[in-house]
């Protein structure tokens, strides 16, 4: 499992069903909330968990199989974002609440976990909580599930 503080990048504001988060995203959130600590859990909070129910609009299609990849429309991370991520940040894990983080194959290279799926980010602060990830061991295996919970020290709860 996976023990960390948490780093909660709220992008909702900019979403559409393509949307990729940007560097940019990220250092105007540092500019914020300081320079995202060295083992931390990333956590972006796109919105797009709110269409969870419907299939259609969480996937971007209601097609299924291979024929389906292409298309697939949900934000992601982009392809820079994670380079930067590897270069320049100390990042343990990158989680989001949509069916994938896109650029994952350059996280994963890193050793640097990804959650997918994640819900609730907006009862998070955007920084002061700590993250406990549990994967499900599956030997050999490429993924999991994953049950992932959030601690808010109560003095940062609403």
């Amino acid at each position: 499992g996976l023990i960390g503080p948490a780093a909660v990048v709220d992008v909702s504001e900019k979403i559409d069903p393509d949307y990729l988060v940007s560097i940019e995203d990220l250092t105007t959130w540092e500019a914020v909330n300081g320079d995202i600590q060295d083992g931390a859990i990333l956590l972006i909070r796109t919105g797009w968990s709110d269409r969870w129910d419907d299939r259609t609009a969480y996937l971007g299609t209601n097609m299924t199989g291979e024929e389906a990849v292409t298309q697939l429309h949900f934000p992601g991370i982009s392809e820079e974002l994670a380079q930067w991520l590897v270069a320049e940040r100390g990042i343990v894990a990158l989680g989001i609440d949509t069916p994938s983080i896109r650029a994952h194959v350059t996280l994963y290279r890193e050793n640097i976990s990804g959650f997918e799926n994640i819900t609730n980010l907006d009862l998070l602060p955007a920084t002061g909580s700590f993250v406990v990830a549990l994967p499900m061991k599956i030997e050999g295996g490429s993924g999991g599930p994953l049950r992932i919970v959030a601690f808010v020290p109560a003095e940062l709860g609403s």
